[in-house]
């Protein structure tokens, strides 16, 4: 996806939560992991959004869950103009930015827990739901 100017992205986690849905560690067999993101505007001043954001990572079947939370600083210079900015796109783009920025914390977090972590190439299909 090609950004007509830059986003600038800074974050903070402020939580993060892990945990195996399932008592037998042997039911977890072939899965598949699916991401979903949740922003709320929290500030914006000049060219920059302070967003809250969850990512919650899932399996399926559902015997693993990770949901990491925090604070998001965007800037892009079209902020300032229209704070409505946030596109479809840019938030998805947002989305795999934060999830790369935080896969080396998910992934540490997850292997300590002996839990499977997803791939670090698991965003290949990014659609918006609402």
């Amino acid at each position: 996806m090609l950004l007509v100017s830059p986003m600038v992205v800074e974050s903070s986690n402020t939580r993060v939560r892990c945990s195996r849905l399932t008592s037998d560690p042997g039911n977890s067999g072939e899965v598949r992991f699916s991401m979903n993101t949740s922003f709320r505007e929290k500030s914006v001043s000049g060219s920059k959004m302070t967003l809250a954001y969850t990512i919650v990572i899932e399996t399926y079947p559902l015997v693993e869950r990770a949901e990491l939370g925090g604070d998001v600083t965007v800037e892009l210079p079209a902020i300032g103009n229209a704070p409505q900015v946030l596109t479809q796109s840019l938030l998805t783009e947002l989305a795999i930015q934060l999830y790369r920025k935080n896969y080396d914390t998910l992934y540490l977090i997850f292997e300590s827990l002996g839990l499977r972590p997803p791939s670090p190439w698991m965003i290949r299909d990014v659609h918006f739901v609402r």
